[in-house]
């Protein structure tokens, strides 16, 4: 019966996020677009990666293991987590703000509750099924940082670092946009480059000040 519930709230949320995306958004951004999938089907997604909290990758395992919801989105194939990814990137986020804002209110739900952040990157690196059935977040082994906005966004990274390079994801480890550089001889150099999924990025040097 819990299953059956849940389902239902899915089954729901889903329905509203498509609607709420049609109604706004044109089919496709530009005349060139490859229209595999439409814009309301794509934001819609990412509209459910923001309520159920789920990294990109998680988002798209998701959807893989729910026929219903893809159905409801009218979802012949799921769009890999790069292509939602990008989605994102080119959604300004005062249009995901008002999207957001107005799925919450058809929902009945406390904008309080529900959060969008700058980066839609999820806020911790545990487990989507260890946070769903204990509550709780499990203690990170890597090093990680957040940065705090004045407008009140979140920016989270995680950092793996050895004795050549420095490697820096946006969100969780083996997110699609990171900075990988390598150490100068004496350690107080890293060189490289940010690389983002829509092909961007762009170079960067830091040095140790003493």
């Amino acid at each position: 019966m819990k299953r059956q519930k849940q389902a239902s709230r899915y089954l729901r949320v889903a329905t509203l996020a498509y609607k709420v995306t049609q109604a706004v958004l044109p089919l496709y951004r530009h005349a060139n677009s490859p229209k595999v999938y439409t814009q309301p089907q794509l934001v819609a997604s990412v509209l459910l990666k923001v309520y159920l909290n789920l990294s990109w990758r998680d988002l798209e395992d998701w959807l893989l293991t729910s026929d219903q919801v893809c159905a409801v989105l009218e979802l012949e194939q799921v769009p890999d987590h790069t292509t939602l990814y990008r989605t994102f990137q080119h959604l300004p986020m005062a249009v995901l703000r008002s999207l957001n804002h107005t799925l919450l209110r058809w929902l009945g739900v406390s904008e309080s509750v529900m959060l969008v952040d700058a980066t839609g990157f999820s806020p911790t690196q545990a487990s989507t099924h260890y946070r769903s059935v204990s509550g709780r977040t499990m203690p990170s082994a890597n090093i990680k940082s957040h940065w705090f906005d004045n407008i009140g966004d979140t920016f989270d990274y995680t950092y793996e670092v050895n004795d050549e390079t420095l490697t820096i994801w946006g969100g969780e480890k083996g997110s699609p946009a990171y900075y990988k550089g390598k150490w100068s001889d004496d350690g107080n150099t890293n060189s490289g480059g940010w690389v983002y999924p829509d092909g961007g990025g762009y170079k960067s040097t830091m040095t140790r000040i003493k």
